[in-house]
């Protein structure tokens, strides 16, 4: 077999072809491992919670879980960005299922550089030109239609201070960014109130001028009791109107007008001490129409501040229903009329009717009246901070019947409380 011999200079040509080659591979490998696309730590699993979202209260501060409708999420930016703020990787939501207020994944995909990761949920807003974590700082949320249980825009993100381990579970907290109001209407529904009338078949007067005439009713004695001068008169009739009348308002719609509409995206990162709240509470929708449920209604708005111009206003629509009934009785009894005076009756007598016998009772049939009715009225302050984002309100309001021939209904917003929650916004 021959041999295959290398010249000196062959050789010091294959040495260095080696050499470039592992030099060559080096670089590759560092470039490889410094590359934020090409190294993953697979296998976390990652959860979107709604604990801290809208959460209800009730009077005594204990929370309460959001509707399921509230903790809903339709839709959901995910965007992880490096330590530099460089958007690294879009995570996609199919996939996340709910159990009761969060959303979860298991084997979700995290890169190591992962430092940030960035949850917007329900905005109709397109997010895919923005490359950077401050291109969100300055971004709003505007909405057309209502806020409802099921839109509601929720905002969380996660720091990290080193990369994603493998086999972990991260969590993500997300606030709303709308306050809720809850408005109670405290409807005060009149009882039948039963006014009688008295008419008796004889007046003072008219006994006066028949004891002076000498035609006093069959039976009618006269005579001194003290110095007191008396007239009996039995078989005395009265006449008894009972008139009762009551007064309802049935709402069957609750107008709310100067919901705001347009609210800043406020990310954490963004907050500070120096925050003055929602700079476009006076962009506001058209008046909204909402059902009530047993005299309540819930609807949401991004938050307005104390100062603002336009403040929330409240209109309930009904019928305010006169119900009105009376009966007419027929009674007999002995009537005693006593002056004081010892010669003869005058002035005005004290009167002591015996007991009644009824004669004769006629019922008038029921009469109602309905008539549509609006009555207003604003929310003229909230918290401290006016309405703010991540809070519920409970607004409470009487409606108070007026027994009268206008049908007056007085309507007054008593207090627009809000409920402290925990909120991991700032």
């Amino acid at each position: 077999m021959g041999k295959i011999i290398y010249k000196k200079k062959d050789m010091k040509k294959r040495k260095l072809i080696a050499l470039l080659a592992v030099a060559l591979g080096l670089f590759t490998a560092c470039t490889q491992e410094e590359d934020p696309n090409s190294a993953a730590t697979t296998s976390a699993t990652l959860t979107i919670s709604n604990i801290g979202s809208s959460t209800k209260a009730d009077d005594d501060g204990t929370l309460i879980s959001p509707t399921d409708a509230e903790s809903t999420i339709t839709k959901c930016y995910i965007g992880c960005f490096d330590a530099s703020g460089a958007l690294i990787d879009m995570i996609q939501f199919s996939g996340f299922t709910k159990s009761a207020n969060i959303y979860s994944k298991s084997g979700v995909t995290l890169k190591t550089a992962t430092r940030k990761i960035l949850v917007i949920a329900n905005s109709a807003d397109d997010y895919s030109s923005k490359t950077k974590y401050s291109d969100f700082a300055s971004l709003l949320t505007t909405t057309t239609t209502p806020l409802s249980g099921g839109n509601l825009i929720k905002v969380g993100e996660l720091d990290f201070t080193a990369a994603p381990v493998a086999g972990s579970s991260y969590n993500i907290n997300v606030t709303q960014l709308s306050a809720r109001i809850d408005v109670i209407m405290s409807i005060s529904k009149s009882v039948p109130t039963e006014v009688t009338a008295v008419v008796p078949i004889y007046t003072a007067a008219q006994v006066i001028d028949m004891v002076n005439g000498g035609t006093l009713p069959d039976g009618s004695t006269t005579g001194m009791v003290g110095d007191n001068y008396t007239v009996t008169i039995p078989g005395f009739q009265l006449t008894k109107t009972q008139t009762a009348q009551s007064w309802q308002y049935n709402v069957s719609a609750l107008d709310v007008d100067s919901i705001c509409s347009k609210s800043d995206l406020l990310l954490p990162a963004y907050a500070t001490s120096g925050y003055t709240f929602n700079q476009f509470e006076d962009v506001i929708l058209s008046e909204q129409s909402f059902t009530p449920t047993n005299d309540s209604t819930t609807f949401y708005t991004y938050e307005k501040s104390n100062a603002t111009t336009k403040p929330i206003k409240l209109t309930a629509i009904g019928n305010l229903v006169y119900t009105y009934t009376s009966k007419v009785i027929i009674s007999t009894c002995t009537a005693t009329f006593t002056w004081a005076n010892a010669t003869s009756p005058s002035g005005e007598p004290t009167i002591s009717y015996g007991t009644e016998t009824e004669q004769s009772t006629t019922i008038n049939p029921t009469s109602t009246v309905t008539t549509p009715k609006k009555f207003s009225a604003i929310i003229k302050e909230g918290a401290t901070k006016g309405l703010v984002h991540g809070y519920i309100y409970k607004v409470l309001g009487t409606i108070t019947p007026v027994t009268a021939t206008n049908g007056k209904i007085n309507w007054a917003v008593l207090s627009a409380d809000d409920v402290v929650i925990p909120i991991d916004l700032y």
